[in-house]
């Protein structure tokens, strides 16, 4: 099976495999630092640009959000979680899905700083 260079997003039209990877990881790298763990529910929320549902179904059978998030996981940005799954939602037809764990993640500091 030859892999997919393009895929036709609802709303924006076709888009090159390569676009959509990099707003993917920095999709991830959003993420990672704003949550210690998450699933790829919390991935498609942070995508720029594109609507979530939209891309997700564009997507989806090509499972490019796995290849963007083995990509992060080996830049170092986050690890799957061996044995964390939880309920997916109606779009993903409720399959359980992997949990990951944030390498990067930053804890919000308090904006107040008075005394």
């Amino acid at each position: 099976m030859a892999r997919v260079q393009e895929f036709y997003v609802d709303g924006i039209g076709w888009v090159s495999r390569g676009e959509l990877l990099r707003v993917m990881i920095a999709a991830i790298y959003n993420t990672s630092r704003q949550l210690r763990h998450f699933t790829t529910t919390d991935v498609f929320t942070r995508v720029e640009g594109y609507n979530p549902v939209s891309l997700r179904k564009a997507t989806a059978a090509s499972k490019l959000v796995s290849v963007a998030l083995r990509k992060a996981a080996r830049n170092g940005m986050c690890v799957p979680t061996p044995n964390d799954v939880v309920p997916g939602d109606q779009l993903s037809h409720s399959r359980r899905k992997r949990v990951w764990t944030s390498k990067i993640h930053a804890p919000q500091l308090p904006t107040d700083y008075s005394i």
